[in-house]
């Protein structure tokens, strides 16, 4: 056992009325520290609260489930946002607004609250009221931009 770990565990040992073993071994194997602190706070207050009563089991840490999209596209921002995990391999929305077409630098706005810019040197031509559209990761980093209704396609690359 760790030596960090045997002051709270002399702590525990000595309160009055103490859950017993198998509570301690239940929060001991516990492999997430935050759920592995809160089994023995649970422990804590069992002991002063109902001494002969077990603390049952050991809450489960709560951690906010983020949307995998979130983070598509996202590997060239800055630090600030957590390069977790890429997600998925495509994602699919609509634009805020009219399509015009685009051409290099054109910035086009999703109702998810991405926004991507045309990194493409060829110019397109296409009028459209907020069309669906689906980026898809491409070979070597690269991501493509289809906007339903059109075949062909304009490489972007996520600024917000």
């Amino acid at each position: 056992m760790p030596r960090h770990r045997l002051p709270l565990m002399l702590a525990l040992f000595s309160l009055p009325g103490f859950a017993g073993d198998a509570a301690l071994n239940r929060c001991a194997a516990l492999a997430d520290a935050q759920a592995r602190l809160a089994c023995y706070d649970a422990l804590a207050r069992s002991a002063h609260v109902a001494p002969d009563t077990d603390p049952g089991p050991a809450p489960a840490a709560s951690v906010p489930a983020a949307d995998p999209s979130d983070r598509f596209g996202a590997e060239d921002l800055p630090p600030s946002r957590s390069p977790a995990e890429n997600g998925p391999d495509r994602i699919e929305s609509r634009l805020t607004g009219p399509l015009n077409g685009w051409k290099k630098g054109t910035l086009f706005e999703l109702e998810n609250g991405q926004v991507w810019r045309c990194i493409d040197d060829r110019e397109v031509y296409w009028v459209a009221d907020r069309p669906k559209v689906t980026i898809r990761r491409g070979f070597m980093g690269n991501y493509w931009l289809k906007v339903e209704g059109l075949n062909t396609q304009a490489r972007v690359r996520r600024i917000r």
